[in-house]
């Protein structure tokens, strides 16, 4: 089924307010589209920040002034991109650091989390926390478990994140954690 993006920025983050979990966003990096300037993926991301954080008077905060929220959202979380291994860890790593400046011109205090790896794949994981652990405040890593390996399974992902874990405390930034976004 196609997304019909029928509920918006306000609408997810009031939802998040009225169930009482603070919401996190990921800005997309246009990684895969070819038809559109990346600058304009790293304006957008800018763009959102400010909508969301900003305060009322700057050019996207009067936007959502404007949509009924004069004051900021205080968004405090915002993830790099989804799923995007297929452009490898050095492209992505660049694009972390880019939009993480952006990002943080706008508000400083937000946390990042960036893609970590799908499964056991240490080297995504060394590779990403090695290149830009200083970029980011979490390492967010989705696990499916096959059925046949229900009786494994939990001990060989404990074991896989104490390796990330250590890998993170011997990183630029130990106090980096890791973030279970898919299960």
């Amino acid at each position: 089924d196609q997304e019909t993006n029928a509920m918006g920025v306000d609408e997810f983050i009031d939802f998040c307010r009225r169930i009482g979990t603070e919401p996190l966003i990921v800005v997309n990096m246009g990684a895969y589209d070819s038809e559109r300037n990346p600058k304009e993926y790293i304006q957008d991301a800018h763009d959102l920040v400010q909508y969301c954080n900003g305060p009322a008077d700057s050019e996207w905060g009067k936007v959502r002034a404007a949509n009924g929220h004069y004051g900021p959202y205080n968004v405090k979380y915002w993830e790099i991109d989804n799923e995007i291994w297929g452009i490898g860890t050095e492209r992505y790593c660049d694009a972390v650091r880019k939009y993480v400046s952006v990002m943080k011109s706008v508000d400083a205090s937000i946390k990042i989390a960036v893609c970590g790896s799908s499964g056991f794949d240490e080297e995504w994981n060394k590779k990403v926390i090695e290149d830009c652990a200083e970029c980011f405040d979490y390492l967010s890593v989705h696990r499916y478990e096959d059925p046949e390996n229900f009786d494994v399974g939990p001990l060989n992902l404990e074991r896989f994140y104490r390796k990330t874990g250590d890998m993170i405390a011997k990183s630029s930034n130990p106090n980096a954690r890791i973030y279970v976004s898919e299960w």
